[in-house]
């Protein structure tokens, strides 16, 4: 006989109430599993973007600007400065310690003689301040910074006379004129801008260039200006017309600093590419490329009399060479971290800082003759005076550090 499926009303009932909670918890599990995997992936996504704000990459990555990140101040201020990592292959020491601080990681080879004195603390900026010069007579300085302004110091008094603002984006770099009456700028909102010390204004905005602009210097002369970009090309322009007279084109390589001989006939250029090359203005040709350093080039100076060339790496060294014949002539190693600037002071020796948290003078014969040590507030930037002594330094705190280098 068959069953009427009304002939058990309980059972139907039982078997629907147990198939409805399987499919319910069958659906919650799904549910929860969906769940767990999306919290799973944002934290996997956090973990991942705070891992690069700390760690940094493998290489170094474009300069980012304003329209590329749209990174409010508020974000820069909280952020840890990130250091490029350093290739061993390139026969660069290894660091004695992991922070990635500027002024932090690494050591000094040699224990210090004695202390720099700390001047004054100069404050102003808001954002890391990436270039800074000193005037001819050592009495003012300017410096750029990434809150986009250009600040115009008294060394005196320690204190701002002017803001300059105008740029729409970080500015990278900053050279006076010969007669410290004016200043210029670039930026990585590609423009250079020329300023009035005296009115405070902009005279010129020159623009040419189809990147971030890296690096700016003034000719001896005043007449002319040299400025380089991301993209390794450099343009030469005249100052009374703000036109560009030449356009330098090599190796498509960031050019990190630039140096004219005293007669202003030739430039040289220092890039990441680790070659320093040799321009002759007239024409705009290449004379030669110096090859030697293994690290990037960080700094470039002639000598008063035009005959020796003075670069600085990020290998740690120091290097001269003659500029007649582009021969490396010194040589010098001491530092135990990047050195961040190196110039020639007016007595024919050399100063340069570092990474290390040290200042050393040397002789152009390659020995050390001083050693000063800094306070770690990092070392962003870095000027010297042409007597080479005093310097002022870019600390990771967004102010500006003058030091006295002498006993």
């Amino acid at each position: 006989m068959n069953a009427s499926p009304n002939k058990n009303p309980a059972i139907t009932l039982a078997l629907s109430l147990v198939l409805g909670l399987a499919l319910s918890c069958s659906a919650i599990a799904v549910l929860a599993q969906g769940t767990s995997l999306e919290i799973s992936e944002v934290k996997d996504q956090k973990t991942k973007l705070d891992a690069e704000k700390v760690g940094g990459g493998a290489t170094e990555s474009k300069p980012a600007s304003k329209a590329d990140l749209e990174e409010t101040k508020e974000t820069k201020e909280t952020k840890e400065p990130e250091k490029e990592p350093v290739s061993k292959t390139d026969g660069e020491k290894e660091k004695t310690s992991t922070s990635t601080e500027p002024g932090i990681a690494g050591e000094a080879k040699e224990t210090a003689s004695q202390k720099a004195e700390e001047l004054a603390k100069l404050s102003g900026h808001i954002s890391w301040c990436k270039s800074i010069a000193f005037s001819a007579d050592g009495s003012k300085a300017v410096s750029g910074s990434d809150d986009d302004t250009v600040r115009y110091w008294d060394l005196t008094t320690g204190k701002e006379i002017k803001r300059l603002d105008g740029h729409e984006d970080n500015v990278n770099s900053v050279a006076f004129s010969p007669d410290a009456s004016r200043v210029v700028s670039g930026s990585i909102d590609k423009t250079l801008k020329i300023w009035n010390l005296e009115t405070a204004t902009c005279e010129k905005t020159l623009k040419g260039h189809a990147n971030f602009i890296t690096a700016v210097s003034w000719a001896p002369g005043g007449k002319q200006i040299a400025s380089a970009d991301y993209d390794g090309t450099i343009h030469i322009w005249d100052v009374d017309s703000g036109k560009t007279v030449t356009v330098l084109t090599g190796r498509p390589t960031t050019i990190r600093c630039l140096a004219f001989t005293p007669d202003g006939a030739y430039l040289f250029s220092g890039a990441s590419d680790r070659q320093i090359t040799q321009w002759k203005l007239k024409d705009g040709s290449q004379v030669r490329q110096l090859t030697g350093h293994k690290g990037d080039i960080t700094a470039l100076d002639v000598k008063g009399d035009g005959k020796t060339l003075l670069s600085a790496s990020r290998d740690l060294s120091l290097r001269l060479w003659d500029v007649a014949s582009g021969a490396e002539t010194k040589k010098l190693v001491g530092h135990g971290d990047w050195i961040v600037n190196a110039a020639f002071s007016d007595d024919g020796n050399i100063v340069s800082g570092s990474l290390d948290k040290t200042f050393r003078r040397w002789s152009t014969e390659g020995s050390e003759l001083n050693c000063y040590t800094m306070n770690s507030f990092g070392m962003w930037s870095l000027a010297f005076t042409k007597d080479g002594k005093k310097a002022l330094t870019g600390s990771n705190d967004y102010t500006l550090r003058y030091w006295k280098l002498s006993d």
